[in-house]
Protein backbone atom coordinates (compact mmCIF):
# COMPACT_ATOMS: atom_id res chain seq x y z
CA UNK A 1 0.00 0.00 0.00
CA UNK A 2 2.82 2.48 0.96
CA UNK A 3 4.07 2.52 -2.82
CA UNK A 4 0.92 2.59 -4.45
CA UNK A 5 0.16 5.81 -2.16
CA UNK A 6 3.54 6.97 -2.95
CA UNK A 7 3.05 7.15 -6.14
CA UNK A 8 -0.49 8.20 -6.52
CA UNK A 9 -0.34 11.08 -4.00
CA UNK A 10 2.65 13.18 -4.56
CA UNK A 11 3.59 14.94 -0.83
CA UNK A 12 6.46 17.42 -0.37
CA UNK A 13 8.86 15.85 1.86
CA UNK A 14 8.23 18.58 5.05
CA UNK A 15 4.38 18.72 4.79
CA UNK A 16 4.30 16.54 8.13
CA UNK A 17 6.38 18.97 10.04
CA UNK A 18 4.88 21.94 8.48
CA UNK A 19 1.19 20.55 8.88
CA UNK A 20 2.21 20.03 12.82
CA UNK A 21 3.43 23.63 12.74
CA UNK A 22 0.76 25.30 12.03
CA UNK A 23 -1.69 22.91 13.94
CA UNK A 24 0.34 24.29 17.01
CA UNK A 25 -0.27 27.92 15.35
CA UNK A 26 -3.62 27.80 15.51
CA UNK A 27 -4.11 26.15 18.98
CA UNK A 28 -1.79 29.06 20.48
CA UNK A 29 -4.05 31.59 18.30
CA UNK A 30 -7.03 30.07 20.75
CA UNK A 31 -5.57 29.93 23.68
CA UNK A 32 -3.20 33.37 23.70
CA UNK A 33 -5.27 35.64 21.38
CA UNK A 34 -8.10 38.30 22.56
CA UNK A 35 -9.74 41.25 21.17
CA UNK A 36 -11.29 44.50 22.39
CA UNK A 37 -14.08 45.68 20.65
CA UNK A 38 -14.69 49.72 21.14
CA UNK A 39 -18.27 51.39 19.71
CA UNK A 40 -18.24 54.63 19.68
CA UNK A 41 -21.45 56.45 18.49
CA UNK A 42 -22.05 59.87 17.63
CA UNK A 43 -25.15 61.44 17.11
CA UNK A 44 -25.03 64.15 14.02
CA UNK A 45 -27.72 66.54 12.90
CA UNK A 46 -28.44 65.69 8.81
CA UNK A 47 -29.29 69.36 8.25
CA UNK A 48 -28.42 71.95 10.12
CA UNK A 49 -31.51 74.36 12.09
CA UNK A 50 -34.21 71.81 10.81
CA UNK A 51 -35.85 69.49 13.73
CA UNK A 52 -37.12 66.79 11.85
CA UNK A 53 -38.53 63.58 13.70
CA UNK A 54 -38.30 60.12 13.21
CA UNK A 55 -42.24 59.86 12.70
CA UNK A 56 -42.47 62.43 9.95
CA UNK A 57 -39.78 60.82 7.82
CA UNK A 58 -41.62 57.56 8.85
CA UNK A 59 -44.54 59.27 7.04
CA UNK A 60 -43.24 61.07 4.11
CA UNK A 61 -42.05 57.67 3.04
CA UNK A 62 -44.83 55.50 3.51
CA UNK A 63 -46.74 58.41 1.83
CA UNK A 64 -44.63 58.49 -0.73
CA UNK A 65 -44.37 54.46 -1.22
CA UNK A 66 -47.84 54.66 -1.20
CA UNK A 67 -48.40 57.32 -3.98
CA UNK A 68 -45.87 54.77 -6.32
CA UNK A 69 -48.25 51.76 -5.34
CA UNK A 70 -51.02 53.53 -6.83
CA UNK A 71 -49.63 54.51 -9.91
CA UNK A 72 -48.22 51.17 -10.46
CA UNK A 73 -51.58 49.74 -9.71
CA UNK A 74 -53.11 51.93 -12.48
CA UNK A 75 -50.75 50.93 -14.85
CA UNK A 76 -51.43 46.70 -13.99
CA UNK A 77 -54.93 47.89 -14.68
CA UNK A 78 -53.92 49.38 -17.50
CA UNK A 79 -52.35 46.97 -18.49
CA UNK A 80 -54.81 44.04 -18.17
CA UNK A 81 -57.60 46.35 -19.81
CA UNK A 82 -54.65 46.72 -22.83
CA UNK A 83 -54.37 42.85 -22.65
CA UNK A 84 -58.67 41.83 -22.69
CA UNK A 85 -58.91 44.42 -26.05
CA UNK A 86 -55.87 42.09 -27.61
CA UNK A 87 -57.66 39.15 -26.68
CA UNK A 88 -61.02 40.21 -27.89
CA UNK A 89 -59.47 41.63 -31.23
CA UNK A 90 -57.19 38.07 -32.40
CA UNK A 91 -60.56 36.19 -30.95
CA UNK A 92 -62.91 38.59 -33.17
CA UNK A 93 -60.08 38.36 -36.22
Amino acid sequence: MRSWCWNRIPVEGNFGRTYDMVNSSVHNLTQHFSARLIVKEEQHETLVGIDVSAEQIVGEVTAHIQQHSARLHRAASFLRLLLSFTFLLVFIS
